[in-house]
């Protein structure tokens, strides 16, 4: 709740452009301090919070979404649902997501929707079963003119299929810049 005040208030004070590609979603978009410039000239508007859940943003869609009337909403999700202590099995954060994409369907037909694959954190491994059969029914599901999937997986991996543990901060679940500048190309 503190996080989507905080939210509010700056788009208040600072304003919004029109039609954002708004990245909504859990503490890898909250972390990703130079968006707007490895993004640019994209109108962004970041609203990641941190350890957010896919419920969580269905309960904050009416404030954190519908008011800015994005033209493409990024959503970066599920991560802390398949792991986090709000455990949710693959099928379950699915079905919420599936929840997700027709209330800001129903509200915002034109908004295109795109949903960037749950990162394999090195963090994480004893998830990554869970996240690869997540990230493979939302990306089943994500076909057609509003819905898109983006899978950055590759982008952190060697050729040999080891991590690229340069792209994350000490913690093994964050990117760190030079990370959020592989997610932006």
């Amino acid at each position: 709740e503190p996080e989507i005040r905080n939210l509010e208030k700056d788009c208040s004070e600072r304003g919004v452009p029109k039609g954002p590609v708004l990245f909504c979603g859990s503490s890898s978009w909250r972390l990703w301090q130079n968006i707007k410039t490895d993004l640019a000239p994209l109108p962004i508007l970041n609203h990641g919070f941190g350890g957010s859940t896919i419920p969580e943003l269905i309960h904050y869609v009416d404030r954190a979404v519908f008011p800015y009337q994005p033209k493409l909403l990024v959503i970066y999700g599920g991560e802390n649902d398949l792991s986090g202590k709000k455990y949710k099995s693959p099928e379950q954060m699915y079905d919420t997501y599936r929840q997700l994409t027709a209330l800001v369907q129903n509200r915002l037909p034109k908004t295109k929707i795109c949903f960037v694959s749950m990162k394999l954190s090195p963090s994480r491994r004893k998830h990554w079963e869970a996240i690869k059969k997540g990230n493979a029914m939302v990306k089943a599901f994500s076909t057609g003119k509003y819905l898109s999937y983006v899978d950055i997986n590759p982008l952190l991996f060697n050729a040999d299929g080891t991590v690229k543990s340069e792209l994350y901060t000490q913690d093994s679940l964050h990117l760190n810049p030079q990370g959020y500048r592989e997610y932006a190309k």
